[in-house]
């Protein structure tokens, strides 16, 4: 099998965001042996397991019956959100509010069986009575892992807030750092090599750094369902519709679809610092 014909996953990546003046996101570091981006800064996340497409009818009896239709992104989402972060978008009794793992740690305990592969999500939400917080989750982009890879996959992005009552750890297995960063405050760290990142990362804190607060973004989210195609310049940029360039510009260095465009240029990072141009 060659690079260019390595199989596409599915995957899912939440954007944790806690208030502040100005608000935060949660980022990881990556283990360094990890094989797709080894020492990389990311966002909580991966791919979407196959029982979470096969089983997704059975998942529905759990859903939220408001915000968007509960998928296996979703559930990738969430799920991984608990194994990697430790925290739990789920409501228990029906309650408006999210579980308080701070007070629960009994369910908090259950993370590592998850983990380890002794359970799944859907038995969770059985044994504790729980009812998936999927509407807490917000579409924000899609991003496709382009040719030349040795590991592709279709991810799909989501924001969500920060639950009351959670505090994120990482599982010090594929995640060994964290750390809670204004927008500016990560794309500066990378710019100056501090942190590296992927494009697509890099892409979503410039779109956070539009906003003054969390909710002026879940605002903008709510107000466009439109999905803008990034394209690539000759040199390295980030291209949106109606750019200078994009009718020409590359399809295939890139394959990226966001709802909100960012006002900060994001240049293709190739693992290095990348520039960053305010409009």
């Amino acid at each position: 099998m060659t690079r260019d014909s390595v199989a596409i996953k599915p995957a899912a990546t939440t954007l944790l965001l806690r208030d502040d003046n100005p608000f935060q996101v949660l980022m990881m570091r990556r283990n360094r042996k990890a094989v797709f981006a080894g020492d990389m800064w990311v966002f909580p996340g991966g791919r979407v397991e196959p029982s979470e497409q096969s089983d997704l009818a059975s998942y529905q009896a759990f859903a939220s019956p408001v915000g968007e239709p509960l998928s296996a992104f979703h559930l990738a989402a969430i799920r991984e959100l608990f194994e990697e972060a430790g925290i739990l978008l789920a409501r228990q009794n029906k309650e408006k509010n999210l579980v308080k793992l701070t007070a629960n740690p009994e369910l908090l305990a259950v993370r590592e069986s998850l983990h380890k592969g002794e359970t799944d999500l859907l038995q969770i939400l059985t044994k504790w009575r729980l009812t998936l917080a999927n509407d807490w989750l917000h579409s924000m982009a899609r991003w496709v892992t382009p040719p030349g890879a040795l590991r592709r996959f279709d991810t799909r992005f989501f924001v969500g807030r920060l639950p009351v009552g959670q505090i994120p750890c990482q599982d010090n297995s594929e995640l060994v750092e964290q750390a809670f960063f204004s927008p500016l405050e990560a794309l500066d760290a990378h710019r100056k090599g501090e942190m590296r990142m992927m494009t697509p990362t890099l892409n979503m804190l410039a779109t956070l750094a539009c906003f003054e607060s969390i909710e002026q973004l879940l605002e903008a989210l709510a107000k466009t369902t439109d999905e803008l195609r990034v394209r690539v310049d000759s040199t390295g940029q980030l291209l949106y519709p109606d750019d200078k360039g994009y009718e020409t510009a590359s399809t295939d260095t890139e394959f990226g679809w966001v709802r909100l465009r960012p006002r900060i240029r994001v240049h293709v990072s190739g693992g290095q610092p990348s520039s960053f141009i305010r409009n």
